[in-house]
């Protein structure tokens, strides 16, 4: 018997799975970008409280990746592997975002910022994992987990600039200085209105198979199967390179606004145009990249 080879989505449904990318985006501009400064000036926390808050938890969140990934991995229904991962995420998230993004203008603690951000979080990590389980059971290759991917970024990369017009736009009304707590609001409300939408979207459209058991739970958490995977050189390698490029890019995210406005004296209005002016040129480079990715490997398109 021949084995029939599985066949690659329709665009149409490749671009229900990328809409995940909206609040996905409306979790990492404004956390990576707004939310230090908006908390430190705006909220009174000051620079050093906020950033020490923020380094525990990002460590939280690395803290617990580990856990949902397993669950993620380990879970299976009549309705998918990945979808109830999707919906349980989008309540979490709702509320969560509103307590954080929208936040009392007055009496925010440190315990507040605490208490919600680890709701959040957990929310956030819960469907972006998922999201990413869940393209590569669909893709069917190499080369069509690259398509994805590349569709999920242009969609992410859309969201952030319409996510970057609103403070543009707030700014443009509400004079040079603009309203940080209406710009901060306005990217919460954003991503509660995009997290059902876009799940609905996701869900309804795209397929979402339960995974055929063999018998064994190869996806069960331990400390030896972690030490295990960690033995793996190639493996360390991966992981090395995705903490070094993750620290660069949270690096430059969580003091732009700091350095854009006190060292370069910019106002709201040119700080948030030039990150505009950044993500459409990442719009531009994105076909070469793939081109490259393509007629290479990942690993050397990455190099260059």
């Amino acid at each position: 018997m021949t084995e029939t080879k599985p066949k690659r989505l329709g665009l149409p449904r490749v671009f229900a799975l990328s809409t995940l990318a909206f609040p996905l985006a409306g979790i990492g501009l404004p956390v990576g970008v707004y939310l230090s400064p908006f908390y430190a000036d705006e909220l009174g926390l000051g620079v050093a409280l906020t950033g020490l808050l923020f380094m525990l938890m990002r460590i939280w969140d690395l803290a617990i990746d580990p856990f949902i990934g397993s669950l993620v991995d380990r879970f299976n229904s009549r309705y998918g592997r990945a979808r109830p991962w999707i919906v349980a995420s989008v309540p979490i998230l709702m509320v969560s975002a509103y307590f954080v993004y929208l936040p009392p203008r007055e009496g925010v603690t440190a315990s507040y910022f605490v208490f919600w951000m680890i709701v959040f979080y957990l929310g956030a990590t819960a469907l972006q994992i998922s999201r990413n389980a869940w393209v590569s059971d669909v893709a069917v290759d190499y080369d069509d987990r690259s398509r994805h991917f590349v569709v999920i970024e242009v969609a992410s990369i859309l969201s952030v600039l319409f996510l970057l017009l609103l403070p543009v736009f707030i700014t443009w009304k509400g004079g040079e200085d603009g309203d940080r707590f209406a710009q901060v609001g306005a990217m919460g409300w954003a991503l509660i209105i995009a997290l059902p939408v876009t799940a609905v979207l996701a869900c309804a459209f795209v397929p979402d198979p339960p995974r055929i058991s063999n018998g064994r739970d190869d996806h069960k958490l331990s400390i030896s199967m972690l030490r295990k995977a960690l033995e793996n050189p190639l493996l360390r390698t991966v992981l090395l390179l995705e903490v070094m490029v993750g620290i660069s890019i949270s690096v430059t995210s969580s003091l732009y606004l700091f350095v854009a406005e006190s060292v370069f004296g910019l106002s709201d209005l040119q700080a948030s145009l030039l990150l505009v002016v950044f993500f459409l040129s990442s719009v531009v480079g994105l076909p070469f990249w793939m081109a490259i990715a393509q007629r290479t490997e990942k690993h050397k398109a990455i190099c260059a």
